[in-house]
């Protein structure tokens, strides 16, 4: 009945057989699971306790109080993943942009902490975030997972230098086996087709964007996105406007994600001064791209 979504009748087998026996935990999950579906998430807030006081080896009852619970705090804060342990170590170990690694890798206990969380979060409550949480949860902890590596790498001189560092190195996040690629290339850039992600993913190099001093969230994901955008091309390392020679060097970011950006000079004129713009759309410079440093962003 259950898979079939007969609730009433299943509801009714259930109640049956708790009935008959009271500390059948499979029956009370179940049951919990109806109640849910049906909008009464009280009641099956209370099944699935129930459930798990009985039978605490019971990890369908665990997961869906956790669930249940999780999303309940999440609607009632306005909040959908915390993410206060990842601040910390922005707090703590980034300054300006920079990373002490040696004291991240003397103490890396909040971000380690972090990335257990993130392992542990139910993929069904991922799926069930509105879109620019789970883009904000992607975004954070991919940077956090680059700060992982050159954390068990260190020291190196570049991430480039650590064997799979995008390609092989796998993490556990939400239930899934990934890595860096894959969350960058195949979630966030397939999924949810947003260009300003570029200026938020940090590949832990000087040619990257800054990493943000704060986390990414859901509620404020377009502002946030719109600043790091504005301050990546207003770094005259990454993108500098040369009048004299009409040239307009660019980051090659812009070159090797191309296809995300559409018009870059259309793109990029949306966060350049007002002036410009204007030179820039009446002039039109060619465009050159800059060698890309890939030595560490550490904190010297």
């Amino acid at each position: 009945y259950l898979r079939h979504d007969l609730l009433n009748e299943a509801a009714k087998e259930y109640s049956i057989a708790i009935e008959h026996n009271p500390d059948y935990a499979y029956a009370l999950n179940n049951l919990g699971l109806v109640l849910e579906k049906q909008g009464n998430i009280e009641s099956a807030n209370r099944y699935y306790k129930n459930a798990v006081t009985l039978d605490p080896a019971l990890d369908a009852a665990k997961k869906n109080l956790s669930r249940l619970q999780f999303v309940s705090l999440a609607f009632a804060e306005e909040t959908y993943f915390d993410h206060s342990l990842y601040e910390e170590v922005l707090k703590k170990f980034v300054d300006n942009g920079k990373v002490d690694y040696v004291a991240l890798k003397n103490n890396p206990y909040p971000l380690d902490g972090y990335l257990m969380v993130a392992a542990k979060l139910d993929s069904d409550t991922l799926n069930s975030m509105p879109r620019n949480e789970k883009i904000a949860f992607y975004l954070n902890v991919y940077n956090a997972l680059t700060l992982k590596v050159i954390v068990d790498y260190y020291p190196v001189k570049s991430i480039k230098d650590i064997p799979g560092a995008w390609d092989k190195i796998k993490f556990n996040v939400a239930g899934r086996k990934l890595t860096l690629n894959q969350i960058e290339h195949e979630i966030l850039r397939k999924e949810f087709q947003e260009p300003r992600i570029h200026f938020a993913l940090v590949c832990a190099s000087k040619g990257c964007p800054e990493l943000a001093s704060e986390p990414f969230s859901g509620k404020d994901l377009d502002a946030e996105l719109d600043r790091e955008a504005r301050k990546f091309i207003n770094d005259k390392t990454k993108v500098r406007l040369d009048r004299s020679n009409r040239r307009l060097y660019v980051s090659s970011i812009f070159k090797w994600f191309n296809e995300d950006f559409g018009d870059i000079i259309k793109f990029i004129s949306k966060y350049l001064p007002e002036d410009d713009a204007e030179y820039i759309a009446e002039r039109k410079p060619k465009i050159r791209y800059l060698n890309y440093d890939w030595s560490l962003n550490e904190k010297l």
